[in-house]
């Protein structure tokens, strides 16, 4: 027993000194020469001394579907993973458009959207641009930004439903632009700058800015329903997660970890958890955030945070159903009974959804050490599991036992997953570029 506390104790903490290092993945630090000898999945040490935490429960799926359009990140508000069925061998890479690529002050966090044959996205210049797959060619693109403003376009996101595009601009504005003409129909502001991607439901356009504030518009007029305000942290990573939403429950993930569950309809808090302990939050230097977005199942939210866990909450009270250790800025991918997190960046993990146990990793690293960038959330297309990230990769696994399968060379960084739409696979690159993959 004193063996298992010891070796929980120095787990959590290897864990939280990660947690800190990812500004290196974003160009924030210098790249450090790796340390000589081999190196061990701390995960997999973990059965040694407990076998009990490992789930012995197979891997169940959906079936894979085929989609038409892609609305808004992650394609639902509940970011639940589809199956998606695809043509595509993942193996050719073709320029399809492009935009102004990222530098040392711009970056490009918002995933392209696909609706009726366009394509649409938002460049390193905050442009936003539709391309008719079809014809090959700009229907029309629009600057966000004024004369007056100089660089620093961080973030920002768009989705679309069935007659505007609605966008968060990291200048703090939120647009409607009508997807016929690219014509602004109504435009507010917000107190700090946005980067989340706008969450889209019944008639409202959720946005989350910067200051751990949420507001809520009537989409087709702007007026504000309702907002609500949290506590801004005073340590944050680049990123920041998407609201979800189920139903009439908004979960709001705030960048200092609180997490609340309010009314869609008029705000009214439901509920309130945190994914850190008091201990850790007493840090000050520490990161706290939720980079990665809450994802709704039908009876659980799974929040996964940079304090170094992923925890999973009873939908209707809060309570905590199972945490893991893990660290990650990557939202999980879930699907069936099954969740598959990027783990330090260095493993994906299975773990099965009812009680967090884990059934396989596979080490990205011991495969591929020389790759030191962000490796994505994975995606799930005709049953395999697809990440791209690293050193320009795409990889193949097994979504069942996490065998390596393939291995292909990107053009350039990855900055958002891939999208599937109509069988055909679509990825945005750190160029701006978006590339369609076959």
């Amino acid at each position: 027993m004193k063996i298992l506390i010891n070796y929980t104790i120095n787990l959590i903490l290897v864990m939280f000194l990660s947690a800190c290092g990812t500004g290196k993945y974003l160009g924030f630090e210098k790249r450090k020469v790796p340390l000589e000898g081999k190196r061990v999945s701390v995960l997999k040490d973990i059965k040694v001394f407990e076998k009990d935490i490992l789930s012995t429960s197979k891997v169940i799926l959906s079936d894979p579907i085929e989609i038409k359009h892609w609305k808004q990140s992650f394609n639902s508000p509940k970011h639940i993973s589809l199956n998606y069925l695809s043509n595509s061998k993942l193996s050719k890479f073709s320029k399809i458009a492009s935009g102004k690529g990222e530098d040392d002050d711009e970056k490009i966090l918002a995933q392209p959207l696909i609706y009726k044959n366009t394509l649409f996205f938002m460049d390193a210049k905050s442009v936003i641009y539709s391309f008719n797959l079809k014809t090959k060619k700009i229907n029309w693109k629009k600057k966000l930004i004024t004369q007056n403003e100089k660089g620093h376009n961080i973030g920002g996101g768009i989705a679309v439903d069935d007659n505007f595009l609605f966008v968060g601009s990291p200048y703090a504005e939120i647009f409607c632009i009508s997807l016929e003409a690219g014509k602004i129909i109504w435009k507010k502001n917000s107190a700090t700058p946005i980067r989340a991607t706008p969450t889209l439901i019944e008639n409202k356009v959720i946005i989350l800015t910067l200051d751990n504030r949420t507001m809520v518009f009537d989409k087709n007029n702007g007026n504000l329903i309702w907002e609500h305000q949290g506590i801004q942290s005073s340590t944050s990573i680049l990123g920041q997660p998407k609201v979800a939403v189920d139903g009439n429950l908004v979960l709001l993930p705030y960048s200092n970890g609180d997490i609340f569950a309010l009314n869609l309809t008029n705000g009214a808090e439901i509920w309130r958890q945190s994914s850190v302990n008091i201990e850790q939050s007493e840090t000050t230097n520490s990161f706290t955030d939720i980079d990665a977005n809450p994802v709704m199942l039908k009876n659980l939210i799974v929040i996964a945070s940079t304090s170094g866990k992923v925890l999973a909450f009873n939908k209707k009270n809060g309570n905590q159903v199972w945490q893991q250790y893990l660290n990650t800025t990557q939202t999980p991918l879930i699907n069936g009974n099954s969740i598959y997190v990027i783990h330090n960046n260095k493993e994906v993990v299975n773990l099965d959804t009812k009680n967090g146990k884990v059934r396989w990793i596979y080490e990205i690293e011991k495969e591929f050490l020389h790759e030191e960038g962000i490796w994505l959330t994975p995606v799930l297309i005709n049953s395999k599991l697809v990440l791209v990230g690293g050193d320009r990769s795409l990889i193949v696994l097994s979504a069942i036992n996490g065998k390596f399968e393939k291995k292909y060379n990107l053009p350039d960084f990855p900055i958002t997953p891939p999208i599937v739409v109509n069988r055909k696979v679509f990825l945005m690159l750190k160029n701006s570029a978006v590339y369609l993959i076959e």
